[in-house]
C-alpha cells in the first residue's frame, strides 16, 4: 500500500506512537478508496473463506429515530394528539420490510392509561403502544405491515384521564427486511 510506504524502517521495539500511527493509516486507506492506496489493486477476492461473509456485516435492521429528548413531554389529551413525531416513509421500501415502534413512555399515575399511535395517511393506524404503570417503561409494539405508499408516519398520544398526562422520552421505528 503506497500510504505505508513512508514507514521508511519497522522499528526495533513497538510503542503506542507506532501502533497509533499504523491504525491512522489504515483507517485513513479503507475511509478513503483511492487506486493510490492500493498500487497493487484488489481483485475482490480479499475476504478469505475463514472470514466474516459480507452478508454479514449487513446490518438486518435498520433504527430510525423520531423522537430523542433529555426530558419527557406530556400530554393530556384525551383524544390523540400529534405530540411532534414524525418521519416521512419511503414507498421505495414496498412491501419487503415489516415495522416495530419502540418507545420510552409513562402514565404519569397508575389510575390513567396513556396511548401511543403510529399513524399513517388519513389517520390510518399502524400501530398501538399502551401503559398505565405510572414510571417510565421501554415498550415495543408487535411487528406490523409497512405502508405501501410515500406517506408522513406521526406519532400521536392521548391519556384515559385529563388529570394525569401521557408521557413519552423517546421513539424509534425499527425496519427489518423480510428474509
Amino acid at each position: 500500500m503506497a500510504w505505508m510506504r513512508s514507514i521508511k524502517k519497522i522499528p526495533d521495539k513497538y510503542d503506542p506512537a507506532f501502533f497509533k500511527l499504523l491504525i491512522e493509516r489504515i483507517r485513513t486507506a479503507v475511509n478513503h478508496m483511492e487506486q493510490s492506496n492500493f498500487p497493487q489493486g484488489i481483485n475482490g477476492l480479499w475476504l478469505n473463506d475463514k472470514t466474516i461473509t459480507p452478508r454479514k456485516l449487513v446490518s438486518t435492521m435498520w433504527y430510525i429515530p423520531i423522537i430523542a429528548q433529555a426530558s419527557g413531554t406530556y400530554v393530556t389529551s384525551t383524544t390523540a394528539a400529534s405530540i411532534g413525531g414524525f418521519i416521512h416513509w419511503s414507498a421505495i421500501w414496498g412491501s419487503n420490510v415489516k415495522l416495530v415502534l419502540q418507545i420510552t413512555c409513562t402514565s404519569s399515575n397508575s389510575n390513567a392509561t396513556a396511548t401511543f399511535t403510529l399513524e399513517g395517511a388519513e389517520n390510518t393506524i399502524l400501530t398501538t403502544i399502551t401503559t398505565s404503570a405510572g414510571t417510565w417503561e421501554f415498550k415495543q409494539s408487535a411487528e406490523f405491515a409497512a405502508p405501501l405508499s410515500s406517506q408522513t408516519l406521526v406519532l400521536k398520544a392521548k391519556t384515559s384521564n385529563a388529570s394525569y398526562g401521557a408521557g413519552i422520552l423517546n421513539a424509534t421505528l425499527v425496519v427489518m427486511p423480510n428474509n
